[in-house]
């Protein structure tokens, strides 16, 4: 089972469950939740900082303890390898940390190393894609994969999974 024994995981579970609380994308949560960084130390659970995030995040407290246990039940399916990295870390990808909207957390399962290729590719769009976008995408990333490049997209549903599926499935990084 996955373990929340790094100030890292907990801050991730936080920023998760205030995501889903307040309905914000990650670029609209990450500079207020940065600005609440500033008085408050974000890697301890919400729960015990449930009223200082009540106020700060104007959410009901038992909203937001009720969002924290489903993103908290969510997490725990993560594997026990597998990783988070934040970024600013020294293991954040150099690249995609210079990209305008690289996101606060990686999650990671699989090799590492891969993440520091020279031939990547991230196929990234619509997470409401249709079934013959999909199509294309799993032919793209099967052709990339084919001739040795790498795709480091994210896992969100639609275009994401759909390169990540095929790359998987034949074979490829």
């Amino acid at each position: 089972m996955f373990e929340f024994d790094t100030r890292i995981k907990n801050e991730a579970l936080n920023f998760a469950t205030l995501m889903n609380v307040t309905g914000f994308s990650e670029k609209k949560l990450n500079p207020i939740f940065t600005e609440f960084e500033r008085s408050e130390d974000v890697s301890i659970p919400i729960l015990e900082r449930i009223v200082e995030y009540a106020k700060f995040f104007e959410v009901g407290e038992e909203r937001l303890k009720g969002e924290y246990e489903k993103a908290q039940k969510a997490f725990s399916k993560l594997r026990d390898n597998d990783e988070i990295i934040k970024i600013g870390s020294e293991d954040y990808p150099p690249l995609l940390m210079r990209t305008e909207q690289a996101p606060r957390f990686l999650y990671i399962r699989g090799r590492k190393g891969l993440l520091y290729e020279k031939r990547t590719v991230a196929l990234v769009g619509s997470r409401q894609a249709s079934d013959q976008s999909k199509e294309n995408t799993r032919r793209l990333a099967a052709a990339l994969g084919k001739n040795g490049i790498t795709v480091v997209s994210g896992l969100a549903k639609g275009i994401d999974v759909a390169a990540h599926r095929a790359a998987l499935d034949n074979g490829y990084n």
